[in-house]
């Protein structure tokens, strides 16, 4: 079991609040899928990708972290 399902840690899971992150992580898709932006091409899009950056790994969190400066 991950840290975030731990009751602990006071975070809803609620059917009520799955359904609404649901919601705007639907309209958040939605959004950035209407974007026309693009880079071109494989050689002007790879510098700018976020890969490019340190991750930091922690116990706290079950997933990639990066931190910018």
């Amino acid at each position: 079991m991950t840290q975030a399902w731990n009751d602990n840690y006071g975070i809803n899971h609620s059917w009520e609040s799955i359904e609404l992150n649901t919601f705007f992580g639907r309209q958040f898709l939605a959004m950035a899928r209407s974007n026309e932006h693009t880079f071109g091409n494989f050689l002007q899009t790879t510098p700018n990708l976020i890969d490019n950056y340190d991750k930091f790994e922690t116990t706290y969190f079950a997933a990639e972290l990066y931190a910018f400066k």
